[in-house]
């Protein structure tokens, strides 16, 4: 039985979420990034404008520090500029970048939307629309618009940034690394290219890249648990176990609530054959998020190892719910029915395992001996 690396890439796929979607054309970061806000120091009555402009500042502070804090304030701030104005069509783009980069990609695209039909201007206007339909997975159109903003504004930092996100994730990885690097290249203070571009690198097998990306990450931003997660992540794939733990232990130092950090850590734990602190690890990130499909496979097998078949598939059960589509869950159920000689039930996940995976070569196997032992009787 193993783990496969392919369902471990789940958690990591399932964290790169747009990072910092911008809408901007030319910030002025020095003043955002020093500046520092209270309502006392604020008239007494303001205009849909000024609280625009204050939604900035708050937006390029909390996207130089990934601070969700500061997008919350941000975004008060363009709701109430929206309300004074109900046609300020950047203050809608900008509100949709922030609830993007904060996971909420449905108020995202209603944001950016209502932006693009009161009408933006310039290369505003195509890396709005370039975001709406990223966020719709349609990455050849995102793609023709962040380069239709880019050949309308050559310095537009994030319209190259996100045009190496639409790149990456339709699998262009070498366009998507041009993108990235010319994005460093304009803007090289912020962490979200560097992380961004590790993943390409990742995607490439080039793990070494990939650390040195996320050690100037870390370097710009030393208190981003994410940052340290993903480090953890490519040390996992050089081999390098206690390495990785080391990264994952910080991002739950940073982050007590990192679910995923956990069930990460918990997958090297068991790697390394350190039972108890691999199932503590992953019954804690099922605390923290009931739909960690990793951490349900790693206490399954735990439980396999202790020969406690129905516990096993009890958590198999619940990693399958959750996600339906990777062999290696199957495979493990599988293995467990074989266990309990269900070889019935064997033979069914081993199938669907093989189904999914024409190559697993350990599902094909156990298919055979699963068919073997069920005509023997």
């Amino acid at each position: 039985m193993k783990t496969n690396l392919k369902l471990f890439e789940l958690i990591v796929i399932m964290m790169i979420v747009f990072l910092a979607a911008s809408c901007n054309t030319a910030p002025n970061r020095s003043e955002a990034d020093s500046a520092e806000f209270s309502q006392s120091t604020l008239p007494h009555q303001y205009d849909a404008e000024e609280y625009y402009n204050r939604g900035l500042q708050y937006y390029y502070i909390a996207y130089k520090n990934f601070s969700m804090d500061d997008y919350d304030k941000a975004i008060e701030n363009f709701d109430k500029s929206i309300e004074l104005n109900p046609n300020h069509a950047r203050a809608y783009c900008y509100r949709g970048a922030c609830f993007a980069s904060q996971g909420d990609f449905g108020k995202g695209i209603e944001s950016l939307t209502q932006a693009d039909t009161i009408g933006l201007e310039g290369a505003m206007k195509y890396n709005n629309r370039g975001l709406i339909a990223y966020f719709k997975g349609d990455y050849e159109q995102a793609a023709e618009n962040f380069t239709k903003a880019i050949e309308l504004n050559p310095e537009y930092a994030d319209a190259y940034t996100n045009l190496g996100s639409a790149y990456t994730d339709s699998g262009n990885y070498d366009q998507g690394l041009e993108s990235y690097n010319k994005a460093i290249e304009l803007m090289p203070g912020y962490a979200d290219k560097y992380i961004k571009r590790s993943f390409a690198y990742s995607y490439k097998n080039d793990y070494d890249k990939a650390i040195e990306d996320l050690d100037t990450a870390i370097a710009l931003l030393p208190h981003y648990a994410d940052a340290y997660f993903s480090r953890g992540f490519m040390y996992y794939h050089k081999g390098y176990y206690e390495k990785a733990v080391d990264d994952f232990t910080e991002a739950i130092t940073l982050n007590p609530q990192f679910g995923e950090a956990y069930s990460s850590r918990g997958h090297v734990y068991e790697k390394l054959g350190m039972y108890d602190e691999a199932m503590e690890d992953c019954q804690q990130a099922v605390m923290l998020n009931p739909s960690d499909s990793i951490a349900y496979n790693i206490i399954g097998l735990l439980y396999y190892y202790k020969g406690e078949y129905d516990k096993s598939i009890e958590n198999f059960n619940k990693a399958i719910e959750i996600v339906s589509d990777i062999a290696i869950l199957y495979c493990n159920r599988g293995d467990a029915h074989y266990g309990k000689k269900d070889y019935g039930k064997a033979i069914e996940d081993y199938a669907e395992a093989v189904r999914l995976d024409t190559s697993f070569y350990d599902a094909q196997q156990g298919l055979k001996a699963a068919q073997e032992q069920y005509g023997s009787r």
